[in-house]
């Protein structure tokens, strides 16, 4: 069914959606100097005072990165 993404948005039946991840990484709203290598932003803090899913390196759901769980073991 048709899905609302905001007040003037819509996708229609069956619309395809892709989600530019790497454009979501640099939203100056959860990243302050989003262009800056700043490894602070990786902090419990930090992270807590963003929403779950501003950071997604490894996609989520159905179709995420095979290779999640080895990279974060690694």
């Amino acid at each position: 069914e048709p899905v609302e993404l905001s007040h003037d948005r819509r996708l229609a039946t069956n619309s395809l959606a892709i989600v530019p991840i790497r454009m979501i990484h640099r939203l100056p709203r959860f990243y302050p100097d989003p262009l800056r290598f700043d490894p602070d932003r990786f902090t419990p803090e930090a992270r807590a005072s963003r929403p779950r899913f501003a950071y997604l390196p490894f996609s989520h759901g159905p179709r995420n990165c095979i290779g999640e769980h080895f990279a974060w073991m690694e």
